[in-house]
């Protein structure tokens, strides 16, 4: 349990955050994932919710305070407030193209 009061799912082996180990680490990350999705049902009826935020944060950037990798399973009610997505304004569409073709590219050189 977090602190906060709700479930993490946290494997037993250490996992950075970097992306070489999580590559190296696809099936426990995996196995990760799985499972905080199999909370979620108990997550509704544990906390009497009707909303659920399921959040791995990687890097110090995106909120990480512990340098191993779990995930949060956050139980929400509307305006509660605790996890909040901040709107940008969005990319003009020339700047999206690029990206995109900047990913794709990235794509075609990865194996999964």
């Amino acid at each position: 349990m977090d602190l906060q009061g709700y479930p993490l799912v946290c494997p037993i082996e250490h996992v950075d955050s970097t992306p070489e180990s999580l590559n190296q680490n696809a099936d426990v990350l995996a196995e990760v994932s799985r499972l905080a999705y199999k909370l979620v049902p108990l997550v509704y009826e544990a906390f009497s919710t009707d909303g659920v935020n399921i959040v791995t944060n990687l890097g110090e950037s995106a909120g990480q305070e512990i340098p191993h990798i779990h995930t949060h399973v956050i139980p929400r009610v509307r305006h509660d407030r605790r996890v909040q997505m901040l709107r940008v304004p969005n990319l003009s569409r020339q700047k999206l193209d690029a990206r995109a073709a900047q990913l794709r590219g990235l794509l075609s050189d990865t194996e999964f």
